[in-house]
């Protein structure tokens, strides 16, 4: 079972343009080409003068800081791909003003928020690549479409005792993160956002199917695939489920995502509890993209808002 790494090497021209020749959401060359905010116009309005100029990494190629206003911090994107995605952001800005106001959320909300994060989190890494010159050449091979509900994710939610407004994405702008944009934090106002999202991150503790054995492939037909092979499961949560703690927040998201159907497993020789993934499950939410039914049976583990 193959799973692709964040893609190979490029080279000159090649590395400066490939951003820009891609919708941030399906990957395709745009069409009817419009300009994604990456971090959304409802969003930069929430957190002072959408226009406002800020430091937002540096040009490693220049070794000067990149500065510009938050406004003109977009991506390259379809017309249809970037409208499908109106409703979503709609939502998304009644979920992130909850926790704002100190209100808590049902568990549901929570997962949009986890979708949410999917989405700003890869659109900051698509973004970076064109912003920074893609300095450690990598050539995507997923986008926002293909990266949402897709792994397993954390979100731990703190509060600030502040009333200044402001919005950063720490750790975006990172060479690591270039490489592997598994890790972020959004600063909202008056609230700290931690985002953790990566392959099998928490299955293993949360009971659900892993595997034993990865490895990246460098040659033949899967060159840089990721091999997952002997999947095992414990059907049973182990505490505590993130092996290095995070400093405590008042609200921790831990979502497992079941990548791989029961069957396909199943068929290749592997023993799975059913009834445990079953009862330990939630169907997915109106989504404005497609997704398979197995990429839909998620648990969600909530610890109780204490603002």
């Amino acid at each position: 079972m193959h799973y692709r790494a964040h893609g190979s090497s490029m080279k000159g021209e090649e590395r400066r343009t490939a951003t820009s020749r891609f919708c941030v959401f399906c990957g395709d060359q745009p069409t009817e080409k419009t300009n994604e905010h990456i971090l959304p116009w409802w969003l930069l309005e929430l957190t002072g003068d959408p226009r406002r100029v800020v430091q937002i990494g540096i040009d490693i190629r220049k070794n000067k800081p990149i500065e510009f206003a938050w406004s003109s911090f977009v991506a390259p994107a379809c017309r249809k791909c970037n409208s499908e995605f109106s409703d979503f952001e709609n939502a998304a800005k009644t979920i992130v003003k909850a926790p704002l106001q100190r209100n808590a959320l049902p568990a549901q909300d929570y997962v949009l928020l986890l979708d949410w994060l999917d989405k700003v989190r890869v659109g900051l890494w698509l973004a970076y690549h064109l912003v920074q010159g893609n300095p450690t050449g990598i050539e995507p091979t997923f986008h926002i479409n293909t990266r949402m509900r897709r792994k397993d994710r954390v979100v731990a939610i703190y509060p600030i005792e502040s009333h200044a407004t402001g919005l950063n994405a720490f750790g975006a702008e990172s060479l690591l993160f270039h490489r592997s944009p598994s890790c972020f934090s959004l600063r909202i106002n008056n609230l700290l956002l931690v985002n953790i999202s990566a392959d099998f991150f928490i299955s293993a503790r949360c009971g659900f199917p892993f595997p034993r054995l990865r490895q990246l492939r460098l040659d033949a037909e899967h060159a840089f695939a990721m091999v997952s092979a002997d999947f095992v499961q414990h059907a049973r949560i182990r505490h505590s489920i993130l092996r290095k703690p995070l400093h405590k927040p008042s609200v921790l998201i831990l979502q497992p995502i079941l990548q791989l159907p029961l069957d396909d497993l199943e068929e290749s020789g592997y023993r799975t509890d059913r009834a445990y993934v079953a009862t330990n499950s939630m169907d997915g939410h109106s989504m404005p993209l497609a997704a398979s039914s197995a990429l839909r049976t998620t648990f969600t583990a909530v610890c109780p808002a204490n603002f």
